[in-house]
């Protein structure tokens, strides 16, 4: 029984394959375009070299942060060390000053005004003693801006580690984009040249293999890259907490030195008062000297 030839098709069939050649045609340069390598190297290639110079980039700042912290702790103990044995040794001095003083005055009102003397200098030295403090409480204080800024700086370099995973992230999402794009057309096309078969009494055109193994490895590297892009952000944000756990913690023990030293302070000044409260009436003058018994006649 001899064949029936193929009815000849339609204007509108032969448009829509046009149409569909030509979408095909634009997929298949859109494809070769995207793998296209750039200066020598392919897109996946640069990728690695990014990731591993943020990986640097991390390590950079993570050692820069520790040195930092380490330096400030270090100058904090420090100012807090040489103010506590400035302030001891001011006030054992004030106090020994003033026993001998007292003894010293004791012995006879001839030596007042040399006893007023060594009562003023050791009030003095515990003035002395007690700008010991503040320079002390000056250095604390500078030590933790040094803290604060070495804070910052590690801050900045977790910034600029996050912002280059940002910008690393967006071309992959748009890359990524243009795939599914590329897929969602190329399904569609399929659709239309089947949906265009069936219209003419014809089978639907197969799949090729290598159509389907190629949409499924770029399905399974957006998967992979959007999970490392999810543990990376994860990984910020935990690192982000933990520095500030332990701003709140360095703030904590800061305030327990802080309060320590007021409280030094405000015992040298108690004592300072005191001493001053012991003083003479004639405190700095000189004693009128007596005037010479007249001749006999």
């Amino acid at each position: 029984m001899p064949r029936t030839p193929d009815p000849a098709p339609d204007p509108v069939q032969r448009r829509l394959l046009a149409l569909a050649d030509a979408l095909q045609e634009d997929l298949r340069r859109a494809h070769a375009l995207l793998l296209t390598p750039r200066a020598g190297r392919k897109g996946q290639d640069f990728l690695e070299e990014v990731l591993e110079r943020t990986e640097g980039w991390r390590a950079l700042a993570r050692e820069g942060m520790e040195l930092a912290e380490r330096f400030a702790r270090h100058g904090l103990d420090l100012s807090y060390a040489f103010a506590r044995h400035g302030m001891d040794l001011g006030y054992a001095f004030a106090r020994h000053g003033m026993d001998l003083g007292f003894r010293f005055a004791a012995k006879g009102e001839a030596v007042g005004p040399m006893a007023d003397r060594v009562l003023f200098m050791a009030v003095q030295i515990g003035v002395m003693a007690d700008r010991i403090g503040e320079m002390a409480d000056r250095i604390g204080e500078m030590a933790d801006r040094i803290l604060f800024m070495a804070d910052r700086i590690a801050g900045f370099g977790d910034r600029i580690v996050y912002e280059s995973q940002l910008v690393i992230y967006t071309e992959q999402l748009v890359v990524h984009e243009s795939v599914l794009i590329q897929e969602t057309a190329r399904l569609v096309s399929r659709t239309l040249l089947a949906l265009l078969a069936l219209a003419g009494g014809q089978a639907p055109p197969p799949v090729p293999a290598e159509e389907e193994a190629s949409r499924r490895h770029a399905l399974d590297l957006i998967y992979a890259n959007l999970d490392r892009m999810l543990d990376h952000l994860q990984a910020y944000a935990l690192a982000q907490l933990r520095r500030e756990e332990a701003a709140r913690t360095q703030e904590t023990v800061t305030r327990l030195q802080e309060a320590a030293v007021r409280e030094t302070w405000t015992r040298l000044r108690r004592v300072t008062l005191s001493a001053d409260d012991c003083f003479c009436p004639g405190f700095g003058t000189e004693q009128p000297a007596q005037a010479p018994d007249p001749p006999e006649a």
